[in-house]
């Protein structure tokens, strides 16, 4: 699975669970990569997702 599948995934996920920040930052890199946007901050964003996924609790 390509990282686009992956941000798309995640985005309808956290969208259907109303985890807001997480939806808004997979759509945020979602468009940038769309747009090949070279002055995007990539990394921090997965930083930022990746914490953002260890905080949830089930």
């Amino acid at each position: 699975m390509q990282l686009s599948e992956r941000l798309l995934t995640l985005k309808g996920s956290s969208g259907n669970l109303c985890f807001n920040e997480l939806y808004e930052m997979a759509k945020e890199i979602e468009v940038a990569g769309a747009e090949a946007d070279t002055t995007f901050e990539y990394a921090k964003y997965l930083e930022a997702i990746t914490r953002a996924v260890s905080t949830i609790k089930i």
